[in-house]
């Protein structure tokens, strides 16, 4: 006989009141028809439901509460396990193991600094940086602040700034000068300087040697190139003539008459030799001023010296009238007095021992350079003057010197005035 409900075999004896495993009432259960029969299907029912849920994923176990027993080793392993890696993990932050961090001294005085990092156990080395700053400050440090490290083994490098100091470059050549000055940080500009030895060698530098600088101010050197005439076509004359002197050369001026309305008075308009031509210290350059000469003043300029420093037998009428030719229309009139006096008056200068009788000393004009400046004539004349005539003591006495003339002239080219300030004779101008 098997229990109607959970199927457990009761035997075929007498059946207890209740089944010993569900507690199903067993009562009257043999003299109901078909029990035998209904107590094996019900038998057979509870077992194939059993193997039902074996098979089934997820199906709870039978065991009931006892799998979650089982699960509590597992949560105390976990537990112990977590302990350890925060203890671990404090320990390592108090630096109980693992290294020590390596101390900040960026910004410290290096003297401070490698004594901070020797007492920690440190191997320490400095590498000098340049740097605008102050002297001897940590600039960098590898390895990095903060990073943990065992001191033993461990070379701590320093970067420490040090001046940037103006190098000795003169002598040198401009690409050694210029990667010295790089070297060094600093900024710099290259001036050339005309020279007659070998092209592209430092003569100069804007700062001796040594000297502390920094790299927002740029330094200068002057590096050799071959001396050679500047432009200076269309610069006035005091300019062409700057430029000329700065290149080391010797200007010398002439006044040419223009070819052009283009040209303006007073510029340059031709020069020689050319511009670009290589040449050496003190070598001379003739440069050309245009000028509105009218035409004959220097010819007209040239009769008059020779008027009144050519003369073998000087009087007013000798004088005078050689000097009549070329005076303006505005003085023709004037007798070879007037000429003579009101132009040339005691153009024989005043001597100590002759008084006024110089005036009428035999001359003979040696030379006479004639430069024209629009209608200016500045001469520059050598004379030789006669003694002889004064007297007893004179025989053959001769003496000579070197003036400047200066002749005025109207747009005709005809003489307005006349000054020799080297004698007596004053700048007098009729009118």
């Amino acid at each position: 006989m098997r229990c109607p409900r959970c199927g457990r075999e009761l035997g075929d004896g007498m059946l207890p009141a209740r089944c010993p495993s569900c507690g199903h009432n067993l009562a009257n259960l043999e003299s109901a028809p078909g029990a035998e029969e209904g107590a094996r299907r019900a038998a057979d029912a509870a077992r194939d439901a059993r193997a039902a849920g074996k098979g089934r994923p997820g199906a709870p176990s039978r065991a009931g509460s006892g799998g979650a027993g089982r699960h509590v080793p597992v949560l105390a392993l976990l537990g112990v396990v977590a302990a350890i890696a925060v203890a671990a993990l404090v320990s390592w932050h108090l630096e109980l193991w693992g290294g020590s961090s390596l101390p900040d001294v960026v910004g410290w005085n290096v003297e401070r600094a490698e004594a901070k990092l020797e007492d920690a156990g440190y191997d320490v080395r400095r590498i000098e940086r340049k740097d605008d700053g102050a002297e001897g400050i940590v600039l960098d440090m590898q390895p990095s602040p903060g990073s943990r490290r065992d001191p033993s083994g461990t070379t701590v490098t320093l970067y420490v700034s040090v001046s940037r100091r103006m190098p000795d470059v003169v002598g040198l050549s401009q690409a050694d000068a210029e990667k010295a000055l790089t070297d060094e940080g600093l900024t710099y500009r290259v001036d050339q300087y005309p020279d007659d030895g070998e092209a592209g060698i430092v003569l100069v530098q804007s700062d001796a040697p040594g000297t502390v600088c920094t790299s927002d101010r740029a330094v200068a050197i002057g590096v050799s190139r071959p001396r050679a005439v500047p432009s200076v076509m269309g610069l006035d004359q005091q300019d062409a003539v700057a430029a000329l002197e700065a290149e080391g050369l010797t200007a010398k001026v002439e006044k040419v008459r223009r070819t052009s309305d283009d040209q303006t008075i007073g510029t340059v308009i031709s020069c020689d030799p050319a511009e670009g031509t290589t040449l050496t210290l003190g070598s001379e350059v003739t440069i050309g001023i245009a000028s509105a000469q009218p035409e004959g003043i220097e010819e007209a300029a040239r009769g008059v010296i020779s008027a009144v420093y050519e003369c073998s037998s000087p009087s007013d009428s000798a004088i005078g009238g050689a000097l009549r030719p070329y005076v303006s229309s505005s003085l023709s009139g004037r007798s070879d007095h007037d000429l003579w006096f009101g132009l040339v008056k005691r153009g024989g200068g005043l001597h100590a021992d002759a008084g006024d009788a110089i005036d009428y000393l035999p001359r003979h004009l040696g030379s006479a350079d004639v430069q024209v400046d629009g209608t200016t004539a500045t001469c520059t004349i050598t004379v030789t003057w006669d003694w002889s005539s004064m007297g007893e003591g004179y025989e053959g006495v001769t003496s000579t010197d070197t003036r400047t003339v200066t002749l005025g002239f109207d747009d005709d080219a005809k003489l307005a005035s006349f000054s020799d300030p080297q004698t007596d004779v004053p700048y007098y101008e009729l009118s």
